[in-house]
C-alpha cells in the first residue's frame, strides 16, 4: 500500500536517503506541502507581464502555441511554471523520485526579493535559491543512496534515469563508510561556496560568472529564470503581493546576505548539524499565499466596483492565512463570481491540492489528458468521461506512473468492461517504453547464458472485447465485440517506436508471467527451447548478458 507524506508527497521517496529523510523532517516542522501537477490550472499572466520574444526560455502554459498534453504527458515548462516564491512544490507523475526531496529543498531555502534591484541582481537571487536543492540532488543524496548494480559507485547519473536504480532506493538507504558520506557532503558545501563566490564576482563585474559543474551551469539558469519572470518580479503588482502576504525572514529573504545565510544553515542541517530554523507560518499560510497570487493576477485585469471587491477579499484573505480565513475567501469569491464577471471559481481555485469540497482540482485538464493518452476509450465514454474522470481524481494520489496507466488502472476497477479492455490496450500503445540500449543493440545468437526476463518495453495484456490499434475505427454507438475466451496479448515497442502486438498462448502467459519476476532458464519458465528461441526473436524475452 502506498504511504503518502505529510506534504503529499510518496512517504518511501523522502527515506531514499538521510539527506531526503533530513529534509523531510525539516519540510514537516515548516509545514510545506506538494502541488499536483496534473492538477493544477495555470492563470494567465496580467497583461504585459508575460514574457514575448524568447522562444528558447519556453511558453506560458496559458499560451495559445503552448503544447498542452502530449501523449498523456503535460510538459513542466523549466523556466515558466516553476516559482521561487511559492512555498508549495510541484509533484509531476513523469519525474523520477530524486524531485521530490529537491522540490522540498526550494521550500526550505526560500528566495532572494527586493523592491527596485536590477535583472542582473533577480538573476543571481535566482541563483543563489537554486544553488542547494542542486547540491542535495548531485551530492547529499548520493551519501548512502542505494542503486542498482550497474550504477553502483559511480554517483549521479546527471541527466539519466535509471529505473532499476529508482526500485533500489525504494528500498531505503546503505551504510556508506563515514569517509565516503563525508566526501559527498565536503563536495557539496564546496559546490555551493564556488556558486556564492561566483554571485558576488557576478555583481561585481556586472555580468552573469559561470561555475560549471559537468553539464551544470546555475549562473545561466539564473539569467534565464530572472528573464522569464522578471517582468513580475519587476512588478509593482508583486511588490504589493509580497507586502501583503509575506513577512520578512519567512520564505522571502530580503537580501541575499540573507538568502545565503540561510541555505548554509539548511546545508548544515543536511550534513549532519541542528536543523535549520522553522519557517512560521505553516501549511495554510503557505496556501493562502498561493491562492493571493492567483487572485491579483485577476485583480490586475479587472475595473470599477469588481475590482474593488475583489481587492477588499484579497486584503482579507492576507490579514487571515488560515483555513478558515482560505474557506472564507473561497466563498466570497464565488459570490463574487455570481455577480461579475471574472474566471470561475473552479479555475482560480484549480490549485493542485484540495482546499474544499469540489475544488482544488482542474478537472477540464485533467479529462484532456485522460483523452490524450487513452484516445480509443474515451470515444467509447462518451457523456460517461466527465464524471469518470471526477471520481478518479478523488482517488488518484501521488504516483510516479503515467495519467494513461492510472486512469485505465481505475476504470479496469471500477467500470470493468469494454472502455476498460480498451484503456489498457491505448495506454500501452501511449506509455509503453522504449528498449534498454542493451536489447536494441545486442543480438540474441550473443546471449552469455540461457537465462531470460521479460524486460520493460514488451507489457502483456488480456482483454475480454474485440479492441481495437485505431481509435478513429471505434463507433461508440456500437461499441466492442465480446470474445470468449480472454485474449492474450503481448505488446512490444520497437526501436523505431512502433508498437507491435503478439497473441499469447497459455503456457506463454504463464512463462512470461515468470519472467516478469525473475529471469529464469527456459525450461523453469516451462518453455521448450524452440519457444524460448522464437520469444528471444520476436523481442518479447530478452537476454540477461551477452558476450
Amino acid at each position: 500500500m502506498t504511504t503518502v507524506h505529510p506534504t503529499g508527497a510518496l512517504a518511501h521517496e523522502l527515506l531514499r536517503s538521510p539527506a531526503a529523510a533530513r529534509i523531510s523532517e525539516m519540510a514537516v516542522e515548516s509545514g510545506l506541502l506538494f502541488a499536483h501537477f496534473e492538477r493544477r490550472l495555470e492563470l494567465p499572466l496580467p497583461e504585459g507581464m508575460d514574457l514575448v520574444g524568447r522562444p528558447d526560455l519556453g511558453l506560458h502554459p496559458t499560451d495559445p502555441d503552448a503544447p498542452g498534453w502530449v501523449r498523456g504527458a503535460l510538459p513542466e515548462t523549466k523556466f515558466r511554471t516553476f516559482r521561487l516564491d511559492r512555498r508549495i512544490s510541484s509533484l509531476h507523475p513523469s519525474h523520477g523520485p530524486k524531485w521530490t526531496a529537491h522540490e522540498l529543498c526550494h521550500g526550505l531555502v526560500g528566495f532572494g526579493w527586493a523592491p527596485g534591484m536590477s535583472r542582473l541582481w533577480h538573476a543571481q537571487a535566482a541563483r543563489l535559491a537554486e544553488v542547494l536543492p542542486v547540491a542535495l540532488w548531485y551530492f547529499h543524496d548520493e551519501a548512502g543512496l542505494r542503486r542498482c548494480d550497474r550504477h553502483a559507485g559511480g554517483g549521479p547519473l546527471f541527466g539519466q534515469r535509471c529505473a532499476d536504480c529508482d526500485a533500489a532506493a525504494a528500498l531505503g538507504p546503505v551504510e556508506a563508510p563515514p569517509n565516503e558520506v563525508e566526501a559527498w557532503h565536503a563536495g557539496g558545501r564546496a559546490y555551493v561556496e564556488r556558486e556564492i563566490d561566483a554571485a558576488w564576482r557576478s555583481l561585481r563585474e556586472g555580468r552573469s560568472i559561470p561555475n560549471r559543474h559537468g553539464p551544470l551551469e546555475l549562473g545561466s539558469d539564473g539569467l534565464a529564470y530572472a528573464t522569464a519572470h522578471g517582468p513580475v518580479l519587476q512588478s509593482q503588482l508583486f511588490h504589493r503581493y509580497l507586502d501583503l502576504f509575506f513577512d520578512e525572514g519567512e520564505g522571502w529573504l530580503p537580501t541575499l546576505d540573507a538568502l545565503i545565510a540561510r541555505v548554509r544553515a539548511v546545508q548544515g542541517a543536511i550534513c549532519g548539524g541542528p536543523a535549520a530554523r522553522p519557517w512560521v507560518g505553516g501549511r495554510w499560510a503557505w496556501i493562502a499565499q498561493d491562492i493571493g497570487w492567483r487572485l491579483m493576477s485577476v485583480l490586475a485585469e479587472t475595473e470599477g466596483d469588481c475590482a474593488e471587491e475583489l481587492d477588499q477579499l484579497t486584503e482579507a484573505l492576507a490579514d487571515d492565512q488560515s483555513e478558515d480565513g482560505v474557506l472564507r475567501c473561497v466563498e466570497a469569491y464565488t459570490a463574487l463570481y455570481d455577480e461579475w464577471v471574472v474566471p470561475p471559481p473552479e479555475d482560480v481555485f484549480a490549485v493542485g491540492y484540495p482546499i474544499s469540497v469540489g475544488l482544488g482540482v482542474a478537472l477540464g485538464q485533467l479529462e484532456a489528458g485522460v483523452r490524450s493518452a487513452l484516445p480509443g476509450a474515451s470515444r467509447l465514454l462518451g457523456a460517461a468521461l466527465p464524471p469518470l474522470v471526477r471520481r478518479f481524481a478523488a482517488v488518484d494520489g501521488p504516483a510516479r506512473a503515467p495519467l494513461g496507466e492510472r486512469f485505465a488502472a481505475f476504470l479496469s476497477a471500477e467500470r470493468p468492461g469494454p472502455a476498460a479492455d480498451q484503456a489498457r490496450l491505448d495506454a500501452t500503445f501511449t506509455h509503453l517504453p522504449p528498449p534498454d540500449l542493451d536489447s536494441a543493440s545486442l543480438p540474441v545468437e550473443e546471449a552469455a547464458d540461457d537465462r531470460l526476463r521479460l524486460p520493460r518495453h514488451v507489457r502483456v495484456i488480456s482483454v475480454n472485447h474485440a479492441i481495437s490499434t485505431d481509435p478513429e475505427l471505434i463507433d461508440p454507438e456500437v461499441g466492442l465485440e465480446p470474445i470468449s475466451p480472454p485474449l492474450h496479448l503481448a505488446a512490444i515497442r520497437r526501436p523505431d517506436g512502433e508498437v507491435e502486438l503478439m497473441e499469447l498462448e497459455d503456457v506463454v502467459l504463464d512463462a512470461l508471467s515468470k519472467a516478469a519476476a525473475e529471469a529464469a532458464l527456459p525450461e523453469a519458465l516451462g518453455l521448450s527451447p524452440e519457444a524460448a528461441l522464437s520469444l528471444l526473436e520476436a523481442g518479447v524475452l530478452v537476454p540477461v548478458a551477452w558476450r
